[in-house]
């Protein structure tokens, strides 16, 4: 009952950030620039700038691509996006001057951050949605600016493979190369609560925001499982399993029932559940929730999520197994194997040597700094075995090569 009014709890903070707008009958997002380095200018013929105070759209001194970039997004994947549109501070009083623009966004399910890379915003994949924006004269500082509707842009982003709630988005703005700009709009480049703003209508019939996150590592053998339901669901069938095809067509008995709409919960790994005995660790499980009208007929059949119990091994290594290049005074890393109390790190140049070592460097961190730097033109091969009262686990080997190496 405590885990369950916990996830009660959570679900009900959790609509907390996104306000239900009734006119609409759906759901309002609004985000603004996090940090300095998510508002760029691609100043296209003298690279990145990173810091500037006021963003020249589409000139300074040389045409430039404004990149925005917004984290942390809670819009859930297949929302239908009613109405969205950037908001800028006008900066600089501008004259009377044509501006006309081209907005899109970056074709990217998770938008990486910006970088002090030339061309770092004009490479990037464009979205096929675009809209033109010839904004009028902004004579008043300090007056808020909206652009046209670019729901179509955040559409596409947001139905992508791989995008989740909690994502990252880019939206991009450049001068349209067919109707050139004459003059300058100019916009407060800041951050925070005075940062850009971006506004997102949408609604989602889709029941979304799983919790865990979708292709999570779920650090505990039981799971209480949780979503936000699409906004005309009467109840939610429930599927559950460890294939992916399984879950995906409802066979193999992953069908775990229909739930009504005031339930959006399912214990995993409790006794007297699915799962009694826990789960496993180092298994990938794979759930979907169907939402169901009130008719009974009308189904919206949701998109399979996924979490993973970590392996009682070690994972996720640094340098990623395969590296090269690396440097000889880099200090290993790793994530540690599910209940791992202590680790043994195994690091050499020969395969069969690191493989069949028994004896390794003990230690509680999950990094390790070999005792002198690695040499040049070596090819090494390391391995961590978790240990946990009382048993311990081998690990897999990995390899990396450090400058001038070869295999």
């Amino acid at each position: 009952m405590i885990r369950r009014f916990f996830l009660f709890t959570f679900v009900v903070l959790a609509l907390g950030l996104a306000g239900t707008d009734p006119a609409q009958a759906g759901v309002v997002w609004e985000g603004r620039i996090a940090t300095g380095n998510d508002t760029v200018e691609d100043q296209l013929d003298r690279g990145m700038y990173m810091t500037s105070s006021d963003l020249e759209l589409p000139n300074d001194g040389g045409l430039q691509v404004i990149g925005l970039r917004y984290v942390n997004v809670n819009i859930p994947r297949g929302a239908t996006i009613t109405k969205a549109y950037v908001e800028f501070t006008v900066d600089e009083s501008t004259g009377p001057e044509v501006c006309n623009l081209v907005i899109d966004g970056e074709l990217s399910p998770d938008a990486p951050p910006f970088l002090n890379v030339t061309r770092n915003v004009s490479s990037r994949a464009r979205t096929t949605a675009k809209v033109a924006w010839s904004p009028e004269p902004w004579p008043t500082t300090g007056v808020k600016k909206q652009t046209v509707d670019i729901s179509a842009i955040i559409e596409e982003i947001v139905n992508q493979q791989g995008w989740t709630t909690g994502n990252a988005l880019a939206i991009l703005i450049s001068d349209d190369p067919v109707n050139p700009s004459k003059g300058n709009r100019v916009a407060v480049s800041s951050s925070g609560s005075s940062g850009t703003l971006l506004h997102v209508e949408y609604s989602s019939y889709f029941a979304h925001s799983p919790v865990p996150a979708d292709g999570s590592y779920h650090s505990a053998t039981w799971a209480s499982l949780g979503w936000q339901p699409g906004q005309t669901a009467a109840s939610h069938n429930v599927y559950f399993g460890e294939n992916f095809d399984d879950v995906l067509n409802g066979t193999a008995d992953t069908f775990r029932g229909n739930q009504s709409l005031g339930e959006m919960f399912l214990a995993v790994g409790y006794g007297g559940g699915l799962y009694p005995g826990g789960m496993v660790p180092g298994t990938t499980y794979y759930w979907r929730i169907d939402e169901i009208e009130a008719n009974g007929t009308t189904k919206y059949t949701g998109f399979v999520w996924s979490f993973t119990v970590p392996p009682r091994t070690a994972y996720n290594p640094n340098p990623p197994d395969g590296a090269g290049f690396v440097d000889p005074a880099t200090v290993l890393s790793w994530t540690a194997g599910f209940g791992a109390k202590l680790h043994y790190v195994y690091l050499g140049t020969d395969f069969d040597t690191v493989s069949n070592a028994v004896v390794g460097t003990p230690t509680p961190l999950t990094t390790y700094k070999p005792a002198s730097p690695l040499q040049l033109e070596k090819v090494y091969y390391w391995r961590v075995d978790e240990f946990e009262i009382p048993a311990s686990h081998k690990g897999d080997i990995w390899a990396f090569t450090t400058p001038g190496a070869v295999g």
